[in-house]
């Protein structure tokens, strides 16, 4: 639990013990089972041996404020590999998703898969100033084959003050990991700066038509252009 005073906000179902409160808890891949509680008698485990589709539980829709920030807090642990996420995201009054990988602002925790024992996260995050709900999402990522165990997850509303302090739990890479990693917000950030305020591409733009032009007058470009025209008929 939280050392500070952090206003706790209702959570529906957080230890998975009633019959309501998630959608999506279904076999094979997400289950409730006895080996697989923190506390209580149940918990969530995702076991997901495919490598194209992955979990998709999901808790029920929690009302907040845009513009405030936000601590989920989950109990985990790693039962094999890397791949499980919980994804926090935010949803607008007409239940749209606010909090998108195109809209570069997606939220998601990674459970290490060097994680073998239990251990409480933290999840912090401004909800945009759009946003009226919230879910958790516990996704196995499309690509991964891996497995871990949920339980008794929180939501807190910050202060400014508490925003400060609370922050993501850091996880540390795996040096020899092969499963995709998601960048994290602020890698996010740091990569969008570099990028142009439009589309580029390795030349002139195809409105410069002087230098096409020339190009194409270019008999050491013959080739090119050729293959260009052939490329240009095969079928996408």
């Amino acid at each position: 639990w939280p050392a500070s005073a952090e206003t706790l906000l209702t959570f529906p179902n957080p230890g998975f013990e009633e019959t309501s409160g998630w959608s999506a808890v279904d076999a094979p891949m997400a289950m409730l089972l006895k080996e697989a509680a923190h506390t209580g008698e149940v918990g969530l485990r995702i076991v997901d041996k495919s490598r194209t589709t992955g979990s998709a539980a999901r808790s029920s829709h929690i009302p907040v404020e845009g513009g405030t920030t936000y601590a989920l807090r989950f109990w985990s642990k790693a039962v094999a590999q890397t791949g499980v996420a919980v994804y926090l995201d935010f949803f607008n009054a007409e239940r749209k998703m606010v909090t998108t990988q195109a809209r570069r602002n997606q939220i998601a925790f990674t459970v290490p898969g060097s994680q073998t024992t239990w251990k409480q996260f933290t999840v912090v995050a401004q909800a945009p100033e759009d946003a009226t709900t919230l879910t958790a999402w516990v996704h196995s990522y499309n690509g991964a084959v891996a497995s871990a165990d949920f339980d008794d997850f929180s939501l807190a509303r910050l202060t400014q003050e508490e925003a400060m302090s609370v922050k993501t739990t850091p996880t540390a890479p795996a040096a020899k990991s092969r499963e995709f990693q998601p960048p994290t917000q602020e890698r996010i950030a740091e990569i969008a700066k570099l990028l142009t305020p439009g589309p580029a591409g390795l030349w002139r733009p195809i409105t410069d038509r002087a230098a096409w032009d020339g190009l194409r007058n270019d008999k050491s470009a013959d080739g090119i252009v050729k293959r260009a025209e052939d490329y240009a008929k095969t079928p996408a």
